[in-house]
């Protein structure tokens, strides 16, 4: 009899199940106890139903969106097409990007590509793992120079002590400033360094041991603003000179496109001459000979020779230990030597090292070239031969005040 009660119920299940359903068949129904496990059923029911919207709740909501309407694929590509701009915690005016691996030579880019002069600044990114870096304050040296002179020196006439930025050991000011053209201008002491390189392109090997007397050196490049103060006074002596190629251009970029010639004539007025090159690659690479300006590590931001030119000194990171600036990027420059591919093989095999005063060749190629220092790569050692009359929009120039007279 109870298994016979129980297949009834067993039997009666669907039905039930139906008659608790609204709009169920007409004529459905039950005893009392066949109604039962209905009754548990739609609880039990209930509580699935429940539970399955407590489930997508909990879901994404972007996953959620997705399963109750697809957009049409157009408006996907719409969308697709606008990204949603990165959320910025600072300001837009001092949000900036970094480029290249990071290093102590560092420089800042906002998004509109401008450059940024700035003697302190934060840098806040995620740090590398183990390192505890995520606010970095990097500041200006605090190395005081000295205040007072040391021993006893004669500048040239037309040049004048700058007395803040301290002395040498030897007694010579770490820089003076030319009347002329109002440049700034840094000491470099000289001594046994380096030209050239074992394993740079053809034109720069082998290196060689050379012997540099000491000079001063102008802090950045000649700008277009000091270019055109000289055609201004030479036009006051009578004497008139043509304007730079890119005599439309910010006054404060380098003065571009005069020939070697042009610019030889421009040092001499201001009481100084091309640097050789020598003396410009001792700027750059110092004493142990280093690869950059910078003498350490690859710079964050780099600029291509070829294609973009900046105001002079903008670059904080492209400078020397001494304060020379733009030697690594900005326009390439002329510098007073002759130029051969073969110049530095031939003085390995035929002069005595360290060459001292070494000025490169006596005579001139056949095309006229002269050296021209500087290179995509940034290469302290860099180095090539353009014409002397050549009108090259990307070669500038420089000037030295050499304290040893060159023989």
């Amino acid at each position: 009899m109870k298994m016979s009660l129980l297949l009834s119920r067993n039997l009666l299940f669907p039905l039930v199940f139906l008659c608790a359903v609204p709009f169920a068949v007409a004529g459905c129904g039950g005893s009392e106890e066949e109604s039962g496990p209905a009754v548990v059923d739609q609880k039990t029911l209930r509580r699935e139903a429940e539970e399955r919207r407590r489930q997508q709740a909990a879901e994404p909501r972007e996953k959620k969106q997705k399963k109750e309407s697809k957009p049409a694929p157009q408006q996907a590509t719409m969308r697709a097409s606008k990204p949603k701009p990165a959320e910025s915690t600072v300001s837009p005016v001092d949000r900036f990007n970094i480029v290249a691996a990071p290093s102590f030579a560092a420089s800042l880019v906002r998004n509109d590509n401008e450059l940024v002069q700035r003697d302190s600044f934060v840098i806040v990114s995620t740090p590398a793992e183990g390192i505890d870096s995520s606010n970095v304050l990097l500041t200006p040296s605090s190395e005081k120079k000295p205040e007072t002179k040391k021993g006893d020196f004669k500048l040239p006439e037309g040049f004048e002590e700058i007395e803040t930025a301290g002395y040498t050991e030897t007694g010579w000011p770490q820089r003076i400033r030319c009347l002329a053209d109002n440049s700034e201008m840094v000491y470099q002491a000289g001594g046994p360094a380096r030209l050239g390189s074992d394993t740079g392109p053809p034109e720069t090997q082998p290196m060689l041991k050379v012997v540099v007397p000491p000079f001063y050196i102008d802090v950045t490049e000649v700008t277009l603003e000091q270019y055109n103060t000289f055609r201004e006074k030479r036009r006051e002596e009578g004497v008139r000179i043509k304007e730079a190629p890119n005599d439309g251009d910010d006054p404060r970029y380098p003065v571009l496109g005069l020939p070697y010639t042009q610019a030889r004539v421009y040092c001499i007025w201001a009481g100084k001459t091309l640097p050789s090159e020598v003396q410009w690659e001792f700027a750059a690479r110092g004493n142990d000979g280093a690869q950059y300006p910078w003498r350490e590590g690859h710079p964050i931001r780099v600029r291509d020779h070829e294609e973009t030119i900046f105001p002079v000194g903008t670059d904080r990171f492209d400078q020397t230990p001494e304060g020379v600036m733009d030697l690594g990027g900005n326009a390439l420059e002329w510098c007073n030597d002759w130029y051969y591919a073969e110049t530095f093989a031939q003085a390995a095999d035929r002069l005595e090292q360290p060459l001292r005063d070494f000025t490169g060749p006596g005579r001139s190629p056949e095309d006229n070239a002269r050296v021209v220092k500087g290179g995509n790569d940034f290469s302290g050692w860099n180095r090539r031969g353009v014409p002397q009359l050549d009108n090259n929009q990307k070669i500038g120039f420089r000037g030295v005040l050499s304290l040893t007279p060159n023989e």
